[in-house]
């Protein structure tokens, strides 16, 4: 193949033509150019290149083009530092404060800066390797426990949490970020909340630094391990419970836990519209099968208090078991 001739158009970041010529690319198909860029503003640009129909392509509307974009920036190396102490975290029942320092790096404290931040919650627990069978908390949403059937999220759901505000750094370039401690889990788990701040000196210098802290649950928090798959209607089927400590250490000591089952069917309900019409419903029904204490406690020194309670379900249908205790 021989020689292609294309246009090459380069925009700037308000769309402005920055270069506009013509490209010639070898039968290797290459082309290759050195740019000399006009003073233009910072941001991003956007190079096009296109190539004209050939006849056989006269009745396509689509032209044949390539595109590309890279920024322009005046990179200012920072000339200051900014640290949120997360292992400082001044935790209270109803507030938090979380310490900030700000130092330039010529060793000055920052002082005087405004100082935005943020924090929410992530929503994650890592549950530890060996105890991976277990599962901890409240029933997975897909299982729609306690909801009707084809209901969207609701009240009931534990809401995201979030805070944010201002500060000014103290004359030795430190702050407190202070803000409401999160709803607790309704499981008791611990929470995970990222801090993220950003400060800006006098000469307009933008520093984002960001941590992650706990906030913790309970002493304790409980596991409940059932059958590996199916169960069957009329024959014993066993739920092991577990008490560990949220960083995933046995817990220490023994512990009383409150044991339901319950088995959710639905319950298919009619609903009158407006106009005159109808619509139908499945409305959630828990049934209690099983409501017994269960004392846990250690097989073995060093292993986590346990108890396992055994179940006959009467029929078929799904299944929920709560566990609850108090640390």
């Amino acid at each position: 193949a021989g020689a292609l001739q294309g246009r090459m158009v380069l925009r700037d970041p308000r769309y402005r033509g920055a270069v506009d010529k013509p490209v010639t690319f070898g039968a290797n198909g290459a082309w290759n150019d050195d740019l000399v860029l006009p003073e233009g503003p910072l941001g991003a640009y956007s190079m096009s290149i296109t190539f004209p129909k050939s006849a056989k392509d006269e009745e396509d509307d689509d032209e044949s083009s390539g595109h590309y974009s890279f920024r322009i920036d005046d990179y200012r190396p920072n000339t200051f530092e900014v640290k949120i102490d997360a292992a400082k975290a001044d935790i209270q029942p109803d507030r938090m404060r979380v310490p900030l320092m700000a130092n330039y790096y010529m060793g000055k404290a920052l002082s005087q800066a405004k100082v935005t931040w943020s924090a929410y919650r992530t929503e994650e627990f890592t549950l530890p390797e060996q105890f991976l069978d277990y599962h901890f908390g409240d029933a997975p949403r897909w299982a729609g426990y306690g909801r009707d059937r084809g209901s969207n999220r609701g009240e009931e759901d534990s809401p995201g949490w979030d805070a944010y505000g201002d500060a000014i750094l103290n004359e030795d370039g430190t702050a407190l970020l202070e803000m409401p401690v999160p709803t607790p889990d309704r499981a008791a788990m611990p929470q995970t909340i990222r801090v993220e701040a950003e400060v800006t000196d006098v000469n307009e210098q933008t520093i984002v630094s960001s941590t992650e802290l706990k906030v913790p649950g309970a002493d304790f928090i409980l596991g409940l391990k059932g059958p590996d798959n199916f169960g069957t209607a009329g024959k014993d089927l066993s739920v092991e419970i577990i008490a560990i400590t949220p960083d995933g250490k046995p817990h220490a000591g023994e512990a009383d836990v409150d044991v339901r089952i319950e088995r959710q069917s639905y319950s298919t309900i009619k609903i009158a519209t407006a106009g005159g019409g109808s619509t139908t419903k499945d409305q959630v029904v828990l049934q209690e099968e099983y409501h017994q204490p269960a004392h846990l406690k250690p097989a073995a020194a060093g292993q986590a208090p346990s108890a396992t309670v055994t179940f006959k379900p009467a029929r078929g249908g799904a299944y929920f078991v709560t566990a609850e205790s108090v640390d």
